[in-house]
């Protein structure tokens, strides 16, 4: 089914400013781009592999633009100055799920999808605070948080459904960008730190996972038949 005009309320005021609408397609950019690579090597079928080439391609270029306009607004928080910037991404992608969070807890409509988008906003809260003074313990300035925000509307301009889908694909992301950079990085401390909020991040993911079971908004992958039933059926 994926999702349809009722996802969408097209006269809902802004939930967010237009520098973070901005944000938030650079970082749907970076998220298609690395599926995109990823599944591409996954496919035997040379239409699937055109068309992810295709997907990769557009994404790839909208992330040139988006990030050029973000920085020549001079609002896009920029990694410090260190030889081998390993770990400042997460601190970025961090702080876009703490603005995203507080607005879809704004909007949205079903009291438990509401306490999970606030429990989200905590949890991101937490990560830049603690991934911050780990850089700061390395005298290491961590980056300012960047200008983009959520607006005071409480009319959602999106279905609960969609704004729990997105809130699940970044947190997967979140989980593969922290096993990725604990695999670039030579510091024993931040393997731990960061093995601890993958676990937190995995967590967070599994309570919304169930949310979204729960109001059948999952939807169940292709899968293999079940020769059991199909010989007991006989």
């Amino acid at each position: 089914m994926g999702f349809n005009k009722n996802d969408i309320v097209r006269e809902a005021p802004p939930l967010f400013d237009d520098l973070f609408n901005i944000m938030f397609l650079r970082q749907m950019t970076k998220l298609v781009a690395g599926y995109s690579a990823v599944y591409s090597t996954m496919s035997y079928a040379k239409e699937v592999q055109d068309a992810f080439k295709i997907t990769y391609d557009a994404v790839n270029k909208y992330y040139g633009i988006t990030t050029n306009y973000l920085l020549g607004k001079g609002v896009l928080a920029k990694p410090p100055y260190v030889t081998m910037p390993k770990e400042v991404e997460f601190i970025e992608d961090n702080i876009f799920g703490m603005q995203l969070m507080t607005g879809f807890a704004q909007v949205a409509t079903e009291s438990e999808v509401k306490k999970y988008f606030i429990e989200g906003k905590e949890l991101s809260k937490k990560i830049v605070s603690e991934l911050s003074d780990l850089l700061l313990q390395s005298d290491i300035q961590p980056p300012s948080t960047w200008a983009g925000r959520a607006m005071n509307s409480t009319k959602s301009p999106f279905s609960d459904k969609l704004m729990l889908y997105i809130t699940s694909l970044i947190s997967s992301s979140a989980i593969g960008y922290n096993a990725l950079g604990t695999s670039f990085s030579l510091r024993s401390d931040l393997h731990r730190k960061l093995a601890l909020i993958s676990k937190d991040i995995f967590n967070y993911s599994k309570k919304g996972g169930k949310i979204m079971i729960k109001h059948k908004w999952m939807e169940e992958p292709p899968q293999m038949e079940d020769r059991n039933q199909l010989t007991k059926s006989k």
